[in-house]
């Protein structure tokens, strides 16, 4: 882990000092009874909790806190009723746990958590609990036993203990992960994600082989946005103390010139429209010229998510301040154009920030957008294409027209609002109209 959540910065000094007691340990010529446990059965262990509220409470969430089995279940509540005279089943568990970084310095963090369940009761509750896109877990991890920083030994590691306690924001849920991870000498680790996607498959002996992959987004693209949450409230500023990392520093500076410290620039409250268009100077165009979906406003700017000139960089972190908006059904998306159509464009980021504001998103749609004037004048349709290609891999649909080669229509709609009527426009919008069916 490195201070200060700098990327490329030095190790924290309490991270090497905890890898200083672990060889000092493995070093030791006398051991005691505490350094033999730690040396021969330390092992991991994983928990996972869903935020989901059945019926306007937590309880289902807290019947099924998934670890080796399932938290809190003892003795004779191991094993429940199947069938009367069909004799029991026995509790569900996770059996396996894939985390892994993922992205440009590995801002996002994705795991795959394998479990099962043993009839189908249990698996309709589950399926309410982790089998939901968009809906929110806390997946937990460490050592069964370790040493802290301090060469005290531990052998029943600390948990979260708050995450389904009326009030918890967001912010404390970080904090107490962040106090855990430097009391246990960084012997414990968390995310707080999203399901990305699902699957069961049912076994010969009559259970359930059940997986749910988690998208997170990295603590330090998560620490940004914590900055940025509640600005006016909080006094947030682009705090650049200890910042030796050329794009930390930029990406707070594009953040407060983003806010600007002026209630107007931010939405007070999410849309309740079910489809919407949003990103460049195209977005207008293109919502005119369907009838499914629609802009979140006429206006430019943040509250509205569409602007003229900008590139996926602003659409990103636009996103990233927005409400949380649950109505949304699906999300149309015109952006590359003023990028030039740029490989270092972060997709995978700016996927994170839909599916955190817009959770029931189901339909996500990239409009290829134009070329042939300004900056583009010597893209290529291979390079749109080859950009676009991002944005499907990772669940977009992308059109199969683009805006175009703006060559061919510059002189006959060079007066018009960014090119308005060119015949790609009535194309895009009737093959969106389709996908949004």
């Amino acid at each position: 882990m490195a201070s200060n959540k700098v990327i490329g910065g030095p190790f924290d000094a309490k991270v090497l000092k905890q890898l200083e007691v672990r060889s000092n340990l493995m070093s030791k010529p006398n051991r005691d009874d505490n350094t033999l446990r730690y040396l021969t059965s330390r092992t991991g262990w994983v928990k996972m909790t869903s935020s989901v509220r059945v019926n306007g409470t937590d309880d289902l969430a807290n019947k099924y806190v998934l670890i080796g089995g399932t938290y809190g279940r003892t003795g004779d509540k191991t094993y429940s009723n199947f069938v009367t005279g069909k004799g029991f089943r026995p509790m569900p568990g996770i059996t396996g746990v894939d985390i892994k970084s993922i992205n440009k310095f590995g801002l996002l963090k994705e795991a795959t958590i394998t479990y099962n369940c043993w009839d189908v009761g249990q698996l309709q509750e589950l399926e309410m609990l982790f089998m939901r896109p968009g809906f929110s877990v806390l997946l937990e991890w460490g050592h069964s036993v370790y040493y802290t920083t301090d060469q005290n030994f531990v052998s029943v590691p600390q948990t979260i203990t708050t995450f389904l306690t009326p009030g918890t924001t967001k912010e404390k849920l970080y904090k107490e992960i962040e106090t855990l991870k430097e009391q246990s000498g960084y012997n414990y680790d968390a995310i707080y994600g999203f399901i990305k996607n699902f699957s069961w498959s049912f076994r010969a002996d009559g259970g359930y082989d059940c997986v749910t992959s988690v998208t997170s987004i990295g603590e330090i693209i998560e620490s940004l946005q914590i900055d940025i949450d509640n600005p006016l409230s909080q006094g947030a500023t682009a705090s650049e103390t200890n910042t030796k990392s050329e794009e930390f520093v930029e990406a707070k500076k594009r953040q407060a010139k983003l806010l600007e410290k002026n209630p107007e620039t931010l939405a007070k409250e999410g849309t309740t429209l079910e489809y919407i268009v949003i990103g460049d100077s195209q977005t207008a165009n293109i919502a005119n010229s369907m009838t499914k979906a629609a802009m979140i406003g006429t206006a430019e700017g943040i509250p509205t998510l569409h602007k003229t000139g900008q590139n996926l960089k602003w659409l990103t972190e636009a996103v990233g301040v927005y409400p949380v908006s649950d109505k949304v059904k699906g999300v149309v998306v015109s952006i590359g154009t003023n990028g030039a159509f740029s490989k270092k464009d972060d997709a995978a980021t700016f996927k994170a920030a839909i599916n955190r504001v817009f959770p029931n998103a189901t339909k996500l749609i990239v409009v290829k957008g134009s070329w042939g004037w300004g900056n583009n004048d010597k893209i290529t349709p291979k390079e749109v294409n080859a950009y676009y290609d991002m944005f499907q891999k990772i669940g977009f649909v992308g059109t199969a027209t683009a805006i175009g080669d703006m060559t061919l229509y510059s002189k006959k709609y060079a007066n018009a609002p960014h090119n308005a009527g060119i015949p790609t426009y009535a194309a895009i919008g009737k093959e969106v109209d389709n996908l949004l069916k």
